[in-house]
């Protein structure tokens, strides 16, 4: 974000301190932009491959996921898939 702050700096008001607590606590997900950068993807790919298949620690997972006996890739996709059922849950008509 710092190499290419075009996504967040007319966003972030403040002082330096202040634009640092943003970019890292914001509910404003200018991360987005930055997921197709190569560096990006390559850092992605580094931490999949080290993490593997193995199951991630018992106290990491029931304290930020709330489930246990989970590998990083089955995180990820339970985390993808619960943002897209929402989206589902909004866009679908009531009946």
């Amino acid at each position: 974000m710092l190499t290419q702050p075009g996504h967040w700096k007319k966003y972030y008001h403040g002082t330096q301190p202040e634009q640092e607590f943003k970019r890292k606590y914001s509910l404003s997900d200018r991360a987005r932009y930055y997921w197709t950068e190569p560096e990006v993807q390559n850092a992605l790919t580094t931490l999949r491959n080290n993490l593997g298949d193995k199951v991630l620690p018992y106290s990491l997972l029931s304290q930020f996921i709330g489930e246990t006996n989970l590998n990083a890739a089955q995180v990820i996709d339970m985390k993808i898939n619960k943002v897209l059922n929402e989206y589902m849950a909004a866009c679908s008509p009531i009946i």
